[in-house]
């Protein structure tokens, strides 16, 4: 019973995560600060070559030779299923801000325990 109680209580009190979508590509740094806090992580990566892994590989192509992209990553949650049921992962949205653009320039889902690799 005490561990029924202990369990209701933590959920009472911990923040929603929230959902990818809620994410928009062209907010503002300060609109995401203010709706989603700071980042859990951010970090500036400058483009030097063509290969990349992980959420950002779909729109690296797209990012300039020598450019900095800055990013924010929040933990997060996704519907995974096209026809709308409910299946939600768990996991990161990165928000990628290209030469210290102050808006989102695009984003990306990071599954939670994903590995990526090379080949």
């Amino acid at each position: 019973m005490l561990l029924i109680i202990i369990a209701l209580i933590y959920l009472a009190f911990a923040e929603p995560v929230p959902e990818h979508r809620q994410f928009f590509i062209s907010m503002t740094r300060n609109e995401v600060l203010e709706k989603f806090g700071k980042p859990r992580r951010s970090q500036v990566l400058t483009k030097y070559g063509n290969h990349i892994w992980g959420p950002i590989e779909d729109y690296w192509h797209k990012v300039p030779m020598g450019a900095k992209v800055g990013i924010w990553a929040y933990d997060s949650e996704m519907n995974m299923r096209a026809d709308k049921t409910n299946y939600m992962q768990k996991g990161q949205t990165e928000l990628y801000f290209i030469n210290n653009s102050g808006k989102v320039d695009a984003k990306g889902f990071n599954i939670k325990g994903a590995a990526y690799e090379g080949s």
